[in-house]
């Protein structure tokens, strides 16, 4: 047998066996380390010196030496260490800079957490660092906003309170007066206003052509310039109230124009509610009343909630005042004999006895007393409401003026932590504002300015003050935030968020803990499975890339999210400036070459869309409103928004025509299948080639277009649609619509 061959060693062979540590110089072999020369040829002897003591001290200290290099060099820009590095090294003092720095920030100063409800995890990554900071946490005074609900204060209780021992639990204030209020629209008695007023909201919704019928119809009865109906939004606090304050002066219009509106469509179930109600004389009547009876003392409700709702204003000094003045107002309304003349006279005038309208009335206020207890008189912020209002000068000025001595006790206000141990300072710069406010001739303060102003004679009262005065008292603005978060996660955004989705699990280390602790249960080895659900997201994303990222109206898609005013609201609050630039949109061939008309209206819409305060917006009823003050632009968009994004409904157009050829239809009559037939075709022809061509060029009967369009979309189902769609085909209305 052959003897084999041994493997040729050189110098550079043997430096690959210990990647790092050797290099080559002129034939030579040197060591990284120790700067010396190592014998290459003997394996043994290239071992001896890699474990020698020597040579593992300057291993050590060399890499030590580079760790401090490259620590160095981050800031600008250099080599980043690995993980265990940054943890034991570099990270501590990262953390403890800004430990500092937050500390320096807070010195002292109340930090508010306000909090709401989510789908996703967002909330808990803003929470998770005041958690860790437990340092920080010891150190202030913090405020925990919420609404008054069970799991809220659960959470107060059991979750922040313990590791939070200085938390103050303030429930949304706002939320509360909402609570209060909706007692009415909720109350047994007022149940025929409820329905009432939910119909006529659910017909102009859903059909828009009614709602420009009616500012018709009011123009035509004297109105010059008929406001909409301010339907109600359950998102919106107070728009129940402001409903029933227009139906008070616009009920007399709603009979002869609903009545008008039934006879036209006598099928309609809403309308014909609505109908009955104002035509049984009874029923009018108790509307009426009632309504005369919200408008006037539901003013309270909406002016506090409204107060409460207030943003960027140091209202929080005045938080006690409202809600003192609220318990009085409750109190007195629940034991009244009388409640006004006016009243008394409608409630006469339709042969009603007042004594009897009374008892309802009263138990009405009954019902928003009892919520109103439920909540503010243990809540648990309303001695911090009491000694915050010492910050208001004209309160202080009062209390003195009225002869109340003990106002001036500094001890008084002590649930303000920082007035309950006053220094020798504070106490002195206390005696100088006490004293300043009898010379006060003003009626009304901003106290933002005031206290600022303050500054420099009283710095310590006034930086406590600033503080206290714009403490939040709600929770609205969190609200808004979420809304502004779900616009941006609209279905305008759908294939971007899908694009994002897709490639995140592509390459995504983990599925969650319950997949993980399932597949564990089962006995597999979640990284094993972890590479199948990767590929299943690959084939997924495969197909995506296929279609999605070229797809021709992909440029279309972008451009026609600007007919969303709360899309192009969004971008503007962001700083997207260029974002009215109507050439941005250069895909609508309409806006690429705007006339100067067309950019008047651009202008228009960009600066109208800034005031809008709705969360959802229904796009054919704003731009159909939009088209008296817009007409070219509302044109455009009215085209644009109602362009086909699927062929669905022509592949269950076939789907119907193979379901009228089927075995199934072996024993209809011939008139069966002749009417079946003609609408079958009627709603292939009006999906190929339109309303407008059927009627004028086959019926030669002319029609107005553009009202029959408003009525297809405004039906709710394609029965509804064909229904609508023969009645005018055929010029007979007793062809059943719904």
């Amino acid at each position: 047998m052959a003897r084999s061959r041994r493997k040729k060693i050189s110098i550079f062979t043997r430096i690959n066996e210990y990647p790092g540590v050797f290099r080559e110089d002129n034939g030579i072999m040197f060591c990284n380390y120790c700067e010396l020369s190592v014998d290459w040829k003997t394996k043994s002897t290239v071992d001896g010196h890699c474990f020698s003591k020597g040579h593992i001290n300057k291993k050590e200290l060399y890499e030590k030496n580079e760790q401090t290099k490259k620590q160095a060099t981050i800031s600008a820009g250099g080599a980043i260490p690995q993980a265990s590095t940054l943890l034991q090294i570099y990270l501590p003092q990262v953390f403890e800079n800004h430990f500092s720095s937050l500390k320096n920030y807070f010195n002292q100063k109340p930090v508010a957490i306000i909090m709401d409800e989510t789908t996703d995890d967002c909330p808990e990554v803003l929470l998770i660092p005041f958690f860790l900071y437990d340092k920080i946490l010891n150190l202030f005074q913090l405020i925990f906003g919420s609404y008054s609900v069970a799991y809220m204060k659960k959470c107060y209780r059991e979750a922040l309170k313990p590791i939070m021992p200085q938390l103050i639990h303030i429930p949304c204030c706002a939320h509360i007066i909402n609570l209060i209020g909706d007692t009415w629209r909720v109350f047994s008695c007022f149940d025929v206003v409820k329905i009432l007023l939910s119909k006529i909201k659910e017909i102009f919704i859903n059909a828009p052509a009614q709602k420009r019928r009616y500012l018709t119809y009011l123009r035509m009865h004297g109105i010059e310039n008929p406001c909409k109906i301010p339907l109600p939004n359950a998102t919106r606090w107070n728009s129940w109230f402001r409903m029933v304050f227009y139906a008070k002066d616009h009920i007399e219009y709603w009979i002869s124009f609903f009545n008008e509106e039934y006879e036209k469509d006598p099928s309609h179930s809403s309308i014909s509610i609505i109908n009955n109600i104002l035509q049984d004389t009874e029923k009018k009547a108790l509307v009426t009343i009632y309504i005369n009876f919200i408008s006037c003392y539901a003013k309270e409700f909406v002016q506090d909630l409204d107060f409460f709702q207030q943003q960027n204003k140091p209202i929080f000094p005045f938080v006690e005042g409202r809600l003192e003045q609220l318990t009085s107002y409750l109190e007195g309304n629940c034991n009244a004999e009388h409640f006004g003349l006016d009243l008394q006279s409608l409630i006469t005038q339709y042969q009603f006895n007042p004594k009897d309208i009374y008892i309802i009335f009263r138990a009405a206020f009954d019902s928003a007393y009892n919520k109103f207890k439920a909540h503010i008189p243990q809540h648990p912020a309303r001695s911090l409401f009491r000694a915050s209002q010492v910050f208001d000068p004209l309160f202080l000025k009062v209390k003195i003026q009225t002869g109340d001595i003990s106002c001036s006790d500094i001890r008084r206000y002590s649930a303000i932590i920082e007035l309950s141990n006053p220094s020798d300072e504070l106490l002195r710069e206390w005696a100088i504002y006490c004293g300043s406010v009898k010379t006060i001739v003003q009626e009304q303060i901003n106290l933002d300015s005031y206290w600022t102003e303050m500054q420099a004679t009283l710095p310590i009262l006034s930086n406590i003050a600033l503080d206290y005065i714009w403490l939040p008292i709600s929770s609205c603005s969190v609200e808004r935030s979420f809304s502004t978060y779900n616009i941006l996660l609209s279905s305008d955004r759908r294939l971007e968020q899908l694009t994002s989705y897709l490639e995140g699990n592509c390459n995504a280390e983990h599925f969650g803990l319950d997949l993980q602790s399932l597949i564990t249960q089962y006995q597999f080895n979640p990284k094993d499975i972890y590479i199948i659900f990767r590929a299943a997201f690959d084939s997924a994303y495969n197909k995506f890339k296929a279609h999605i990222p070229q797809h021709p109206a992909r440029s279309l898609f972008r451009a026609s999210q600007v007919f969303d005013p709360l899309f192009l609201k969004v971008k503007i609050q962001t700083g997207d400036i260029s974002c009215s630039d109507i050439r941005r949109y250069s895909a609508i061939i309409e806006l690429s070459n705007p006339s100067d008309e067309l950019l008047r209206e651009w202008a228009i819409y960009c600066g109208s869309v800034k005031t809008i305060v709705q969360e959802q917006i229904n796009l054919d009823s704003y731009w159909t409103e939009m088209q008296a003050t817009l007409p070219i632009l509302s044109n455009i968009a009215l085209d644009y928004i109602w362009l086909p994004i699927s062929s669905c409904s022509v592949e269950r157009s076939f789907s119907t025509y193979n379901i009228l050829l089927s075995s199934d239809r072996q024993n209809l009559s011939q008139e069966s299948l002749k009417q079946l037939s003609i609408r079958r075709h009627y709603y292939e022809t009006l999906e190929t080639l339109g309303v407008k061509f059927i009627k004028q060029n086959i019926t030669g009967n002319m029609i107005d277009v553009n009202d029959l369009k408003l009525q297809v979309k405004a039906a709710r189902s394609k029965q509804d649609r064909i229904g609508i769609l023969l009645s005018e085909y055929f010029d007979d209305t007793q062809i059943p619509k719904r």
